[in-house]
């Protein structure tokens, strides 16, 4: 990585509980040797927290109190850290994930190439990871891997067109949370989360994924991993609340009209902007259908009732644990390959995965 690219990118980390994962994302991004400054918006301020992160002395680092104790106060907190970054270019993460820098410097690159793109991201892998407390599962961080699987694998429009960009996503949502990002872009679309108030947490991401949709093109690049998730660690889940939920929130018409209106600003003008608000309700409101339908049918119940059986199963017999992690690393690696990941990209991606595992044993609950 040359040393110009080191300074275009700063790594926004926003904590607000999940505190126990905080020393393993200082862990693994210290020994990574992470490249990009970062800055920390910490909504849940001790003063154990930046003394471990002052202790991170390979990083460069940047801590921030704040005070978020509800959605618009988290929203004000993102795009004030946002609006504090001084680089081209901005990564949002969370203290239970894991940055992977070669997927990363990836994107970097393609966005320097492409100034018509507003943001980039590599494949996001997702796992689960066991220790002694599985059974509580919101509150594991530590432990052997297992599951490793791609997520997001859904294509993103590059189209031309912002309208058509936007109308994809609806029909096929892919959330761009942990993409890079333009740091103008993402602080134009978080003033606005500011300035319209979404009040529902769903509405929300949803509100982020399609502003910048409709701000420009945006690749997803299945040849690179760019961003490691763990998916048994959230203490909320953002799909059990308002829009995502079966039953919305008692404000969720109103954010609806917020954000159709401001994504007509972005798109259209004058006359045009009535039928264009017209034209994506009737995609969000398919959108909505489509989610609600597809956590109704029987055979989706059935998938994820076998999902979390399996899952369980794999984390209480032990010698289920290194062959499943064997075969599930093999097929994310061969998936890379297939879409024209060298074998140089794919040597990187497994230290740092093996690196990844290292630091979550190391930090694993008593």
């Amino acid at each position: 990585m040359d040393a110009a690219m080191r300074d275009d990118l700063t790594i926004v980390l926003t904590l607000k509980g999940r505190e126990d994962f905080t020393p393993r994302w200082l862990d693994y991004h210290n020994r990574v040797g992470l490249p990009w400054p970062v800055l920390i918006g910490d909504g849940a301020p001790s003063d154990a927290t930046a003394a471990m992160v002052a202790r991170a002395s390979a990083l460069r680092t940047t801590y921030r109190r704040y005070d978020d104790r509800d959605l618009l106060a988290f929203y004000r907190k993102l795009h004030d850290l946002v609006a504090a970054v001084d680089t081209r270019y901005v990564m949002l993460c969370d203290n239970d994930d894991f940055v992977l820098p070669d997927g990363v410097a990836r994107s970097i690159r393609f966005l320097d190439d492409n100034p018509d793109y507003v943001s980039c991201t590599g494949a996001v892998l997702g796992v689960y990871v066991t220790d002694a407390s599985f059974a509580d599962k919101d509150r594991v961080f530590g432990g052997e891997r297992y599951g490793l699987r791609p997520i997001y694998d859904t294509p993103i429009s590059t189209d031309t067109d912002a309208e058509a960009r936007v109308t994809h996503l609806l029909h096929n949502y892919v959330p761009t949370w942990y993409a890079v990002h333009r740091r103008n872009a993402l602080l134009k679309v978080f003033a606005d989360l500011v300035e319209r108030r979404i009040s529902d947490v769903g509405l929300m991401e949803l509100f982020v994924a399609t502003k910048l949709a409709a701000l420009g093109r945006q690749k997803a690049d299945a040849s690179f991993a760019s961003y490691l998730r763990q998916l048994n660690s959230s203490l909320g889940a953002a799909s059990s609340s308002g829009l995502l939920a079966d039953v919305p929130s008692a404000s969720v018409g109103d954010d609806i009209e917020a954000m159709l209106g401001s994504l007509a600003a972005d798109i259209a003008n004058g006359a045009q902007e009535s039928e264009l608000v017209r034209r994506l309700r009737i995609a969000l409101d398919a959108y909505r259908h489509n989610s609600r339908a597809a956590r109704a049918t029987a055979g989706r119940g059935f998938s994820r009732f076998m999902g979390r059986y399996v899952q369980t199963l794999r984390a209480k017999v032990p010698p289920l644990r290194p062959a499943v992690s064997w075969l599930e690393t093999r097929k994310v690696l061969g998936g890379l390959r297939r879409n024209g990941a060298s074998d140089a990209s794919i040597h990187t991606l497994t230290e740092t995965l093996d690196l990844a595992w290292h630091c979550a044993s190391r930090h694993a609950s008593p």
